[in-house]
């Protein structure tokens, strides 16, 4: 995703047209996201509904969302809101897969199968 200035100047970036799936939460997850996000690729970044991710609370609050710790580990990335407790939010995500070339998360062990086990009867057993 380049800004005007960057297209107009010509500067090709190494991972544009690779699409990301941000799943994660907190550090490691969202630099990783926010690192191919500066190397060009769509970040889409999948945030609780009504709080947002937990880091939009943490640091100095730059407006009424953000804080400079969000800004800081989610530039140059979209986001959407789903709901991954709920299996509706889950299919969706299942529904996404095959758009995107890479997934990020840092669901602790287990977190992401006990949360699918609501729609392994609907889900693919193997995206691709």
């Amino acid at each position: 995703m380049q800004t005007a200035t960057e297209q107009s100047q010509g500067i090709d970036f190494p991972l544009e047209g690779v699409r990301v799936l941000d799943l994660s939460r907190v550090f490691a997850g969202p630099l990783c996201g926010q690192v191919l996000a500066d190397f060009g690729a769509e970040v889409v970044k999948v945030e609780h509904p009504g709080r947002g991710d937990d880091t939009r609370d943490w640091g100095m609050r730059i407006g009424k969302t953000e804080t400079t710790y969000f800004n800081s580990m989610n530039r140059n990335k979209r986001s959407v809101t789903l709901d991954l407790q709920s299996p509706e939010g889950v299919q969706i995500v299942y529904d996404l897969l095959p758009q995107f070339d890479v997934v990020i998360h840092n669901f602790k062990t287990g977190g992401a199968r006990s949360s699918a086990s609501a729609t392994s009867s609907s889900r693919p057993s193997s995206p691709s």
